[in-house]
Order: structure tokens, then C-alpha cells, then sequence
């Protein structure tokens, strides 16, 4: 969903979404396929704007169906994932951030907060919704702390019965 930086008004953009088609396309490509959305999914945020500058505050609630990473079972997958991002404008013409601008990434910016840019006069909104749900996934999805997964010799999975193996 790409959003036109001068047609932000003054008051700033309110956006839910709950199954709109760039939403559950956002959530694909962070997910993969094989996660199925539920009722849950949910994305509220608040655009705004001072000058130039964008700020874009909110939450991604995840409601997905996935595959359990060591049983292959699904299971219910439940996250709120923060939105906070500022974005602001590349100077110049080639379009490649400035000594001043790169610093600026490397600054002081709070843990809460990410500092990007922004290419011509729009921000493309679920690219953000994307990175923010990658960002936030496990290294390994586990269905449990305690999943025991497949038995390396027989493929049952050792959460249901026991294995001789």
C-alpha cells in the first residue's frame, strides 16, 4: 500500500486492516505460504507527518496457522509485533544518503524506534508491515517450549508416542 506523502493531511491517516489483499500479502512474504491467517490478524496504525518526515506508530497482531519447526505439526501462532518507524526524504539527485543522513541511521535512536528513508513522495506501507513482522519472527517455531519433534529413524512424532528409537 503505497502512501503519497503530501496527501497526508495534517491530522495524519488512520489504517485497519484486517484481510485487505496488500495486508495478507505483506503477512505471505514475511510467513511463507504455508501459514494460514486467522480471525485475529490485525493491523492498526496512525500516519503522520511534520515537514517532510513520516512517522508511522502502531501494532501488527498475528494470528497464523503455521508448521511447528521440529514436529511439522500446526499450530496457533499469536504475536503483537509494534509498529515505530520515522521515515525521512533522501536529498539529492542520485538519491543515495548523505554523510549527515548515514550518521543519522547510526545515531541515538531509542530501542523503540527505527530511522529509515524514504524515495520520492510516497512510502510504501507494507513493505514496513513486512519487515516488522520478519524482524519479529523466532529463529525456530515451536509449537512448545518442550516439542520432542520426529524421530530421526522412523518419523513418528515423539510428542504423541513414545519411540523405540
Amino acid at each position: 500500500m503505497k502512501i503519497r506523502v503530501p496527501d497526508i493531511p495534517p491530522e495524519g491517516i488512520e489504517i485497519e486492516e484486517r484481510k485487505a489483499g496488500w495486508f495478507l500479502k505483506a503477512v505471505h512474504e514475511a510467513f511463507g505460504k504455508e501459514g494460514h491467517p486467522g480471525e485475529g490478524l490485525y493491523l492498526s496504525c496512525h500516519v503522520s507527518k511534520t515537514c517532510e518526515t513520516v512517522r508511522v506508530s502502531g501494532e501488527v497482531r498475528t494470528d497464523l496457522d503455521l508448521p511447528c519447526h521440529r514436529c511439522l505439526e500446526r499450530f496457533p501462532y499469536r504475536e503483537t509485533v509494534p509498529l515505530e518507524i520515522v521515515l525521512s526524504p533522501l536529498q539529492g539527485e542520485d538519491e543515495s544518503p548523505s554523510s549527515e543522513e548515514e550518521s543519522m541511521t547510526e545515531g541515538d535512536l531509542t530501542e523503540d524506534m527505527s530511522f529509515s528513508f524514504y524515495r520520492g513522495n510516497s512510502i510504501d506501507l507494507s513493505e514496513i508491515v513486512r519487515e516488522a513482522m520478519v524482524l519479529s519472527i523466532p529463529i525456530r517455531l515451536l509449537c512448545r517450549e518442550t516439542c520432542k519433534g520426529i524421530c530421526p529413524q522412523c518419523g513418528q512424532n515423539r510428542n504423541l508416542q513414545s519411540c523405540p528409537h
